[in-house]
């Protein structure tokens, strides 16, 4: 049996649940079975949300699969046959698994010697923000920086911070952190600034953890598509690597562009979907596989002009130029690696500067916009 692609590349779950439209292969004496792993790894148990199986004369007859996710212990998979659900015949699942934004899907046939044959394989997307939330919370480990490019490029980051924040946020401003972590503020200027800060994150134990650090700011459990503020009621707005995670950006910008006042300032940074890298290797391979999207320049420039900004100002952090020297086909980043050579690293804050006025071509973007 040939594999073939009959399902959608991408399909999404949504409340809880994900039906995806079947064309079985024909064949015999063989077991159909839905296979779900995180596309972080595929690595078992750890990673592996789970599988149900049929008989193949069920699954030759079903026109369309449903997979239900209730709660972490309670998933269940149907095939949709002559109009009716029928559950799986076999099944395993990890009661322990999150689920992580994005889920490799994949529909395999057992022959009798129970050797897999891939029919089809897609990508499946959480849109449903309840299962999100449950999986940034308690997730700050996953954002450590380790490596010496990690360390330089966080630096560089909160080097363009600091010097946005106090060029575009007036001192007495009322201002969102929307998925702080730590917070960038916190972070800066040993915190201090002529501002009222709120930061909302969805990791309830790490505000439980800071906020004590840092009382004069105010730490919300919160989700930044929907802000727990009044229209019109807030100064400023910073989200740091955020609009990248969310199933509908240009109603998460919306929403921001609800609470802030008119003229009120909107400080973005997000990954660049056409940076250098993946230009030069005719790719959009994403910087992490927890991200729903990522932007261009120009469509993050058009995203924030239809939803209210003015953009005053944008900026690159980083350019993946190294990348480009001695190497053939298909490039790689020597800084990016765990352990970089010495004389690479000579070339690290360069690039990260000469990306500034490039952010075309850069590896992270900054906008600044104000609203109309």
């Amino acid at each position: 049996m040939s594999t073939k692609q009959v399902m959608p590349a991408k399909v999404e779950l949504q409340d809880g649940v994900v039906y995806v439209p079947f064309q079985p292969d024909t064949v015999d004496g063989q077991r159909f079975v839905v296979d779900i792993y995180s596309a972080e790894s595929g690595i078992h148990p750890d990673f592996h949300l789970g599988w149900w199986g049929w008989p193949s004369e069920i699954a030759l007859e079903a026109t369309a699969i449903q997979l239900v996710y209730h709660s972490a212990d309670d998933v269940q998979a149907y095939l949709l046959v002559n109009d009716e659900k029928v559950a799986s015949h076999e099944y395993w699942f990890n009661p322990d698994y999150r689920l992580s934004p994005l889920q490799n899907f994949s529909l395999l046939w057992y022959n009798p010697q129970d050797e897999p044959q891939i029919q089809a394989q897609m990508t499946m997307a959480v849109h449903d923000e309840r299962l999100l939330e449950a999986y940034y919370a308690d997730n700050v480990h996953r954002y450590a920086v380790i490596k010496p490019f990690h360390k330089a490029y966080h630096q560089r980051r909160l080097d363009v911070l600091n010097r946005l924040f106090r060029r575009y946020i007036q001192p007495g401003s009322q201002v969102l952190d929307v998925g702080s972590g730590h917070s960038m503020f916190y972070l800066l200027n040993e915190g201090r600034w002529p501002f009222q800060i709120t930061c909302l994150d969805l990791d309830r134990t790490l505000l439980q953890n800071i906020a004590g650090e840092r009382p004069e700011y105010h730490w919300m459990v919160a989700t930044g598509q929907h802000l727990p503020f009044l229209s019109t009621s807030v100064d400023a707005l910073y989200a740091g690597e955020v609009i990248e995670h969310v199933a509908d950006p240009d109603a998460t910008l919306a929403e921001w562009a609800r609470v802030l006042r008119p003229g009120g300032i909107l400080i973005v940074t997000t990954p660049n979907r056409l940076r250098l890298l993946n230009r030069v290797n005719r790719d959009t391979v994403p910087v992490s596989i927890e991200h729903l999207i990522e932007f261009t320049c120009e469509e993050l420039d058009d995203m924030f002009k239809r939803n209210g900004f003015r953009v005053v100002h944008r900026e690159g952090i980083y350019l993946e130029l190294l990348a480009l020297w001695r190497q053939q086909f298909p490039y790689i980043d020597p800084l990016a690696a765990e352990e970089p050579m010495p004389r690479h690293l000579l070339a690290l804050k360069p690039l990260l500067a000469l990306a500034g006025p490039l952010p075309q071509f850069a590896f992270n973007l900054v906008f600044v916009g104000q609203k109309l």
